[in-house]
């Protein structure tokens, strides 16, 4: 099947259709980077490039004192997405481990009398539906010589827990059915560099449902609710966890007895099928109406352990294929194959054009000498889409500034904020059109702009925030190393630095 996509003169591509095969779903995939607990023992959740947080082991720890780093680490689950070739295990574990520095002397509110302070605790709000106004001047007091300059506010959880930060005065708001949500608020003094943090306390709104009589009756948390799905236990005893919809685990049970990672259930040298039974103690969120701090509920999901190992099929995501590009000349570059071993590729070349043009090129690939893969040390074919530029660079007068660092995956700008700061042009009819014009050409000081394959978020003027969780969508350009733009993407940063995209 093939799709023609109108991309707006002067540039109309024909592609096929890829079938989306992305390979085996690991903590690798993910990619958790700038994991970090500040000395006040807050948590600054790691940026996620592929898959979904949900879940995870803490956030927050004491603050260290001890005058040593200290060695933290969090373990978070993350759900599979679509299109991998493990996406029925539903999620993987990925664990972080960063040093928690030790508060320095100005850091410390003990040792430094111009450091805020925070006494009491600030309570939990089970409805904040209609809006709910805590006044942090009640709880934070400014040091002996300075003021508290800024209030920041950390969330953990869901982003349908809004917020709004006027001066000392924080109002919570929510709009979503069923939402929950940590915050933590640290008061600033940064004339001093010196902050202190607040206890951690829950915000969620209400759960409610129609009762058919043309009002609302409270909700119960219950497995329903918590929606558990997938997961699985491997012949050799291996579980991995099942994905749910709200609430967090507290633990795993198998037969009575407390799981501990990695949740082995012992292997099924049986010869045969069995059902092995794993329950979820389910942690019941506020809001519900059968919450009280601390109570879990029961979940069982019974699965069938496999009496043989199951053998993956080696396929194009396994292999990774990047890097391939095509010269003006029409020589095609190997590239690099993550996994594999690329044997040869059809056509070898193609002849010079005068317009950027579209070409396929069929990859083959040797599998590795795994015996996890069921067609190990065969070969397979991998098409790949690459644009052959034209022999004549056209650099097109339609102005737009880059942002300073592209990625490998769009979604990878989430978590930070990127400025568009490099002066570049297009060949796009109009600004308003780069959107639609895959293909076009960019340029940088006259020449080709050298974009190695990743994406670059983009702006038509100067933009300290062009690009990341920058609180609304932004678009990113895949260029190649030929100038030529081989993807648009929208990209989507939640609250939690998490990170949606989809190509245009």
């Amino acid at each position: 099947m093939s799709t023609k996509i109108n991309v707006r003169s002067p540039f109309y591509l024909e592609f096929t259709e890829p079938v989306q095969t992305l390979g085996t779903f690991n903590c690798a995939t993910a990619n958790l980077q700038n994991f970090a607990v500040q000395s006040d023992g807050a948590v600054i959740e790691p940026t996620i490039a592929n898959g979904i947080i949900i879940d995870e082991t803490a956030t927050s720890f004491t603050a260290n004192t001890s005058g040593s780093p200290i060695s933290r680490s969090i373990t978070y689950t993350i759900e599979i997405p679509e299109g991998y070739s493990n996406v029925a295990d539903s999620t993987v574990d990925c664990t972080v481990t960063v040093d928690q520095p030790s508060q320095t002397a100005q850091e410390d509110p003990v040792q430094n009398n111009n450091c805020p302070t925070f006494s009491g605790s600030i309570p939990s709000y089970s409805n904040v539906s209609s809006g709910t106004v805590i006044n942090l001047a009640s709880y934070f007091t400014a040091g002996s010589g300075a003021s508290i300059d800024s209030y920041e506010i950390i969330r953990y959880g869901s982003a349908g827990i809004g917020y709004e930060l006027t001066g000392s005065s924080l109002k919570l708001i929510s709009s979503v059915n069923c939402a929950s949500a940590t915050l933590v608020v640290i008061a600033h003094n940064s004339a001093d560099a010196c902050s202190v943090r607040s206890n951690g306390f829950n915000a969620s709104s209400n759960c409610v449902e129609d009762d058919g009589a043309g009002g609302t009756q409270p909700i119960l948390y219950d497995c329903n609710e918590a929606e558990l799905s997938g997961g699985s236990i491997k012949q050799d005893g291996q579980h991995t966890k099942a994905a749910f919809v709200i609430g967090s685990v507290k633990e795993l049970l198998y037969n009575g007895s407390v799981l501990s990672p990695p949740y082995n259930v012992g292997a099924n040298n049986s010869g045969g099928n069995l059902s092995k039974t794993i329950t979820y103690r389910m942690y019941i969120p506020p809001g519900y109406d059968n919450y009280s701090s601390g109570a879990t509920i029961d979940c069982d999901v019974t699965y069938s352990q496999p009496a043989v190992p199951q053998l993956q099929q080696f396929d194009c995501g396994e292999a990774g294929l990047a890097y391939m590009f095509i010269s003006k000349k029409g020589n095609i570059a190997e590239g690099s194959a993550a996994k594999g071993t690329i044997k040869s590729w059809t056509p070898q070349s193609f002849p010079e054009v005068s317009v950027d043009t579209s070409r396929t090129v069929t990859f083959t690939v040797t599998a590795p000498n795994d015996p996890k893969y069921s067609n190990a040390n065969q070969d397979i074919d991998c098409d790949k889409i690459l644009v052959q530029p034209r022999t004549v660079d056209d650099c097109g007068s339609t102005v737009l500034y880059l942002s300073g660092q592209g990625f490998s995956s769009a979604k990878q700008f989430c978590g930070r904020v990127f400025a568009a700061v490099v002066p570049s042009v297009t060949t796009a009819s109009s600004f308003q059109n780069i959107i639609s014009s895959l293909g076009q050409r960019i340029c940088y000081n006259g020449s080709l702009f050298r974009g190695g394959n990743k994406y670059w978020a983009y702006a038509e003027y100067r933009n300290p925030s062009a690009g990341g969780s920058v609180g609304s969508t932004f678009f990113a350009l895949q260029i190649n190393d030929f100038g030529i733009v081989q993807d648009i993407a929208k990209v989507n940063c939640s609250s939690r630095g998490e990170g949606d995209d989809f190509s245009l």
